[in-house]
């Protein structure tokens, strides 16, 4: 159980340590895309949309295989049960900010990922 949790708890970090390497990078590469004023809706390039949907399947990817590289196949699911519950709330806080593809992309991106780096991860030689 614990071993679980600590494997959630890595993963998640990865996730977050990723996302905003991520961010920063694309707020130092391209300023003029976003407003200073967080309240308004993303107005920049829609390839940094797209750039960030496909981040963020490999950024799931690593998480997967993190998870699962500690905690085994079940640290994998319960992360990508955690996924999708922040995932909804994300959609819900979202609303409006960016395109709803963009979030629901994104949101059907991380437990997709986690699954798939649970099974690169799992599918080594050598590992039952």
């Amino acid at each position: 159980m614990l071993r679980t949790f600590v494997a959630v708890l890595a993963a998640y970090a990865v996730l977050v340590v990723c996302t905003l390497l991520m961010v920063g990078s694309f707020l130092l590469l391209w300023p003029e895309a976003f407003s200073p004023d967080m309240s308004k809706p993303y107005a920049g390039p829609e390839f940094i949309l797209y750039l960030e949907t496909l981040l963020s399947l490999l950024f799931a990817v690593l998480a997967g295989v993190v998870a699962t590289a500690i905690g085994g196949r079940r640290a994998a699911f319960v992360l990508v049960g955690v996924m999708l519950v922040l995932g909804m709330v994300t959609i819900l806080g979202e609303q409006g900010m960016k395109p709803l593809w963009s979030i629901l992309a994104a949101t059907a991106m991380g437990p997709v990922g986690a699954m798939a780096g649970s099974r690169l991860r799992r599918d080594r030689p050598g590992q039952a």
